[in-house]
């Protein structure tokens, strides 16, 4: 990379598991059959209620019945939609300082596969969500991570080339796909994740 796509580059960052609490996975495995984390988060990312209703195709109410009846949940769709509702908790401790010492010297987005519900209810009052140049949510626009399309999108929203995009996310799925689109991305775990990863990029000191 020359030194004007470095000066030109932007940060995207995952919401849950990178920025904030999301308490979902736990709830998953004790309602549904599967115990693998990576497993579970396969299906999740591919299941057709879930993709339907991310993308903001459909409603709450006939998403939790879709999907206790695809995923053969052993609670009823309601008793669902109640825990489903309570799963992102709040920002993890240090994000709000992580994103404005990096605003400082570069722009920074987000993107997130959400919902409205949690979006509207939650995720909106959070205290650095005034802080994205970029946010990208997935029911907004209509598109899902890991789909080719939604990195595309994080170009042509930014301006920027493919190369000049950082990107950071706990699922590995999701960093596999980003790299395949030419994107630099990393699988981070919470604050200390985002803040090792930029250190080693120079971006951080």
């Amino acid at each position: 990379m020359n030194e004007t796509d470095k000066h030109n580059q932007v940060i995207f960052f995952d919401l849950g598991g990178v920025l904030g609490d999301f308490g979902g996975i736990s709830t998953l495995h004790q309602i549904s059959s599967l115990k693998d984390d990576a497993e579970l988060w396969h299906r999740w990312l591919s299941s057709p209620s879930v993709r339907d209703f991310e993308s903001g195709r459909t409603s709450l109410d006939r998403f939790v019945v879709e999907i206790a009846k695809e995923w053969e949940f052993s609670i009823s769709p309601n008793e669902f939609k109640d825990q489903f509702l309570s799963w992102v908790k709040g920002p993890i401790d240090g994000a709000f300082e992580l994103l404005s010492s990096i605003k400082e010297k570069i722009q920074i987005g987000c993107m997130s596969n959400t919902n409205e519900p949690h979006w509207t209810n939650t995720i909106s009052h959070w205290d650095f969500v005034k802080l994205f140049d970029y946010p990208v949510l997935s029911f907004q626009v209509g598109m899902l991570k890991p789909d080719p399309e939604i990195f595309a999108y994080l170009t042509a929203v930014s301006g920027r080339k493919p190369n000049q995009i950082i990107f950071l996310d706990d699922n590995q799925i999701n960093v596999d796909a980003a790299i395949q689109s030419g994107i630099q991305a990393f699988q981070v775990n919470g604050v200390e994740g985002c803040q090792r990863v930029l250190k080693e990029l120079e971006i951080l000191s």
